[in-house]
Order: structure tokens, then sequence, then C-alpha cells
């Protein structure tokens, strides 16, 4: 319990450090500024209900679906993956526990070779083929 509540304390700390970090070493921009003075006399409530129309059109135009459903299957897929990831292979694979630490060092060291050999090539590509064959072969 004192661990959980040294880990609590921390990031209350970091969490407002960053918020007043962020507060102090930014400014607002142009066009938030103009909207700042376009809104100053209404209510905040009033103001937000505007983005009643644009949030039912976001949630009816298609590519917003299209995009939720490719989330939610990667969410499925890194869920499973990293939940059930390790028992997998320690029973169906008879790999054994002490070599599980392995795996994500080789697949770091695997990414890295990838990023430097091949995404020079994929680069020149047009972007639909490679996404397409990337999340197929990640789901």
């Amino acid at each position: 319990v004192p661990t959980m509540r040294g880990l609590y304390i921390f990031a209350a700390v970091m969490f407002t450090l960053k918020a007043v970090l962020t507060y102090l070493w930014t400014e607002e921009t142009v066009q938030g500024k103009i909207r700042l003075v376009e809104t100053k006399e209404q209510n905040i409530l009033h103001i937000l209900s505007g983005y009643k129309d644009v949030l039912r059109d976001l949630i009816r135009t298609p590519q917003t679906l299209l995009t939720a459903g490719i989330m939610l299957v990667m969410s499925i897929t890194v869920l499973v993956s990293n939940n059930f990831w390790s028992i997998f292979v320690t029973e169906k694979l008879q790999i054994a526990t002490e070599n599980l630490a392995i795996f994500p060092f080789i697949k770091s060291a695997i990414m890295l070779v990838f990023y430097f050999t091949v995404m020079p090539k994929i680069s020149r590509m047009h972007f639909k083929m490679p996404m397409l064959v990337g999340f197929i072969g990640y789901v």
C-alpha cells in the first residue's frame, strides 16, 4: 500500500507539473484567440450545444465508421496479443517461460531492421497497398 501511495503521489505531481508547464510555455493560436473573443459573453453549455450537429455528422460519415471499425479490430488484436500470447507460446509451442523475455527483444530488432531496409522502399510506393498489406498482416 505505501508503494501505491508513492506512485499515486508521483503521478499527481507529474500530471500537475505537465499541466503547469504546458500552460506557461504554450500560447493560444490565432484562430483560438478569435474564437475566444467571439464567445466571450456566451455560456459554455450554449457553446457546446453548437457541436451537436458536428458530432451527428461525424458519426454518420462512412469514413469515420470505417476508421472506428479499423480501430476496433486493432484494439481487439492488441488486447488478445498482449494478454494471451504468453499463454499460447508456453502451452501450445512448449517454449519455456524463462525464454519469454527474449521475444520482445527479437521483435524490436526485426522492426528496426525493417525500418532501415524495407521502409525506404515502401515510401516510394502508393500509400494504399503497403497500408492494406500491413493491416492484414497485423490482424
